[in-house]
């Protein structure tokens, strides 16, 4: 993966503290592979939080890694486990990815 350690330890104190303790974060698409470069920070959320309590969390958390590493771009993926919604991003996300929280 193409994340230094520190970078890697923002990111999950940063999801950390604007998820729930039983959400998840992958990592995924190009920063997941060794021989590609550059590329934003592509990251999946799995989540039980209620919907507008998720989509406050995620902006939180961009603007937090944002602070942190600059003008980067920053896409996240949110799976709402609350709601009953399968995108094949999300199997993709998981399959491709990298669990790092």
């Amino acid at each position: 993966m193409r994340i230094s350690e520190e970078k890697l330890d923002i990111i999950r104190t940063s999801f950390k503290k604007h998820f729930d303790i039983e959400d998840h974060l992958w990592v995924f698409g190009s920063r997941v592979d060794e021989e590609k470069r550059g590329g934003d920070l592509d990251f999946y959320v799995e989540t039980h939080q209620h919907p507008s309590n998720a989509l406050k969390s995620k902006l939180a958390f961009v603007n937090d890694l944002w602070r942190s590493f600059g003008d980067q771009k920053i896409d996240v993926v949110l799976n709402l486990l609350t709601v009953s919604l399968s995108l094949p991003i999300y199997s993709v996300a998981k399959q491709t990815g990298v669990q790092i929280a």
